[in-house]
């Protein structure tokens, strides 16, 4: 007989690892029906509830079905171009070996911007060296005003 976690679709033979299962401190993440897990705990102890009716199809059949709770729970998408993975180990592969064009694309858009703020701030520091000269040439034409 099976046992399966409605939650997580943790699948074991006995029913003593689907007790351990749904005791442990970090509980299963909800990936198909959100049912508490005190409720499960008190259906597996119920000598009445007969789990060999309980299938893999009767939890997808199910009206209380989380379709989009995965993808909600921690996406891995790439933020460049929003492209969707499986594993985060692809969603890296895909943005380290320059697959993303996006990717390129944005680099290049916030390098040029950071070349144009670096222009900016020269421009600005020479301003103030302007400045300053034409500040110390008319302190000498005024001359000494102290009393």
């Amino acid at each position: 007989m099976n046992y399966y976690c409605k939650r997580c679709r943790y699948n074991v033979s006995r029913k003593d690892d689907l007790r351990k299962h749904l005791n442990r401190k970090k509980p299963c993440k909800v990936k198909y029906l959100d049912i508490p897990i005190e409720t499960l705990i008190m259906e597996l102890e119920d000598k009445n509830h007969n789990y060999s009716e309980i299938t893999p199809d009767f939890a997808l059949n199910s009206a209380n079905l989380l379709p989009n709770k995965i993808d909600t729970i921690n996406p891995l998408e790439c933020e460049y171009c929003k492209k969707v993975f499986k594993e985060k180990r692809y969603l890296q592969q895909h943005i380290n070996r320059n697959n993303c064009k996006e990717k390129d694309k944005k680099e290049k858009a916030k390098q040029e911007e950071t070349d144009l703020m670096k222009q900016m701030m020269a421009q600005k520091d020479e301003e103030v060296q302007l400045l300053r000269k034409q500040i110390e040439i008319l302190m000498t034409k005024i001359g000494n005003t102290n009393i």
